[in-house]
């Protein structure tokens, strides 16, 4: 039996992709960093959980190039924007090994990995686009100031990038005035360049095709209509001609000569449709594709690996689909936030054709009931997870764990908080330059680097005589730790999550005898107030050395 390796996963793309691979004959091997409910799926010979590429992309992939050799593997998908990173950067060394499908050349793929260019192509061939402003760095920011309309999108102009041997995440943010864009850009630019776009309003659609060498072969669209956080849990198939896009988006896929998937996103707007971007790899609504005739995953598995000829322009049945879970957890949400049960019964009255045959939920239980099951109980386990974690980060006792640093010895000194943008940069700038007797370091218990601190901390921190003009941001390193003498917390969060990290719990203790609260997107006057309370606890904790 031939196999495939999917690499990365996801709960909902990897899910569906392997379902069908898995029926048309092709055993499913997963090759994955996050533990998910898909090691469950019917679908799945295989799931090898490993370490995480995110620090150390270049130790990952010689691992799985060795897994390749050790496991006779005919195939490689990536199934997420990371392992589509992997694969670009080390394509000729992994091809070696295996096929891989589902990776464009360079200059094809660049139009998924860079929103701007795509916004450029986009124009070219006659498409609406939102008002968008490039970012390149800081002076970008203050140049456009009177251009900056808000509310306003803040985007990166790439999700994820493969950079100094990391992987870097990054979030679309709605921003509510220029202080707020300023510091995000702050957090963002020295990482990614980003693009400022206007609110489209309306709902949202996907143009889903299959293309070889910039020839649309199949295609259809499918229209959101209950939608999360950005994420569709509930949608329809839609006829291609149905807005008017079709001549377009085939004049963009030539340009661009695109071969494989890819969902080409759009904003709709009373008539007016405006491209958002084109996701390139396989999306988690991917399931309409199959219900409404048109087997993507297949279809690209017979077009790149088997070399088949796939048939063309298929018809597009309706179908409605569904995910029961996702819906079920968003009610749930909804309900004890907002404390009202109309949402609700407004989900309730879309199963009154839930009989019909064209209605779908893509997560039937009896379809695949150990990966179904699995999902319900991830959201319970992580549910419970939270609030143990929250209830023993309510039971950590600041005043058993402080101390003193001596003052006859030179010891390393780490500071710790959440970000390493706010309060931990602040706590080691200041012992640096007043209490130079010792050595100082920072860093965040989020896995985030190079940021710069908001211009509010770097504001404050200049008022007691600290310049954080030049500072970026530092994560976890086990090598700083260990040779710390004293980690020094500001909250209880962090005692807890170091703890976790496999910090010695005998090494870390609070800063201040309470905890000092996290100012960052407070006011300049909060920033002061924390900073003023950091300097009392540095001056009680590391007593200054006094001369002979």
């Amino acid at each position: 039996m031939p196999n495939i390796v999917i690499l990365g996963s996801s709960t909902k793309s990897a899910a569906y992709v392997a379902k069908q691979l898995s029926k048309y004959g092709v055993e499913v091997i997963v090759y994955a960093w996050l533990d998910l409910p898909l090691k469950h799926s019917r679908y799945v010979k295989k799931y090898h959980l490993v370490k995480s590429p995110d620090t150390d992309v270049a130790g990952f992939t010689d691992n799985l190039i060795k897994y390749l050799q050790l496991n006779k593997t005919d195939c490689l998908l990536p199934i997420n924007d990371q392992a589509l990173e992997i694969c670009k950067l080390y394509y000729d060394r992994l091809s070696e090994q295996v096929k891989i499908i589902g990776v464009n050349h360079s200059f094809t793929d660049e139009y998924a990995h860079s929103k701007y260019e795509l916004i450029k192509v986009s124009e070219a061939v006659g498409m609406k686009t939102p008002k968008t402003i490039l970012l390149n760095g800081l002076k970008d920011v203050e140049a456009h100031q009177a251009a900056f309309r808000f509310p306003c999108i803040v985007k990166p102009e790439s999700s994820s990038i493969l950079k100094d041997n990391r992987l870097y995440y990054f979030k679309v943010k709605r921003i509510q005035s220029y202080e707020q864009l300023v510091d995000y850009v702050r957090e963002n630019i020295n990482n990614v360049q980003m693009l400022v776009q206007e609110i489209i309003p309306g709902y949202g659609i996907g143009y889903n095709i299959i293309a070889q060498n910039g020839v649309i072969i199949n295609e259809y669209i499918h229209r959101r209509i209950f939608e999360y956080e950005g994420e569709s849990t509930y949608r329809e198939s839609v006829q291609v001609q149905e807005y008017g896009l079709q001549d377009k988006v085939h004049a963009l896929i030539k340009k661009i000569n695109w071969s494989g998937v890819a969902m080409v996103e759009f904003r709709i707007d009373g008539s007016d449709a405006y491209i958002m971007e084109i996701n390139g790899r396989f999306w988690g609504s991917i399931e309409v594709s199959v219900r409404c005739g048109l087997n993507y995953p297949v279809q690209l598995y017979e077009m790149q690996f088997l070399n088949k000829q796939v048939e063309r322009n298929l018809p597009v049945k309706y179908v409605r689909v569904r995910n029961l879970k996702e819906e079920v957890v968003n009610n749930i949400r909804a309900i004890v936030q907002q404390r009202c049960l109309k949402s609700f019964f407004n989900w309730l009255a879309t199963f009154k054709g839930v009989l019909n045959k064209n209605e779908i939920i893509e997560d039937n239980i009896f379809n695949d009931p150990g990966f179904v099951v699995a999902c319900y109980y991830d959201v319970i386990e992580r549910n419970l997870i939270r609030l143990i974690h929250s209830f023993q980060t309510r039971l950590v006792a600041v005043s058993k764990h402080q101390a003193v640093v001596p003052s006859g010895k030179t010891c390393t000194v780490g500071f710790v908080c959440m970000g390493n943008i706010c309060r931990s940069p602040f706590a080691e700038y200041y012992s640096r330059k007043f209490n130079p007797a010792h050595q100082y370091f920072s860093f965040g218990t989020a896995n985030s680097e190079n940021r710069m601190s908001p211009v509010n901390a770097v504001k404050a921190a200049e008022s007691f005589g600290v310049d954080m003009t030049g500072f970026s941001s530092s994560t976890y390193d086990a090598q700083q730790v260990k040779s710390a003498d004293y980690i020094f917390v500001m909250d209880k969060q962090n005692f807890v999550t170091l703890k976790e990290m496999g910090v010695s719990e005998g090494k870390i203790f609070f800063l201040g005898d309470e905890e000092i609260e996290d100012p960052y997107g407070k006011s300049l006057e909060n920033f002061s107030r924390v900073y003023a309370q950091i300097i009392n606890a540095i001056e009680q904790k590391l007593p200054v050395q006094k001369a002979g």
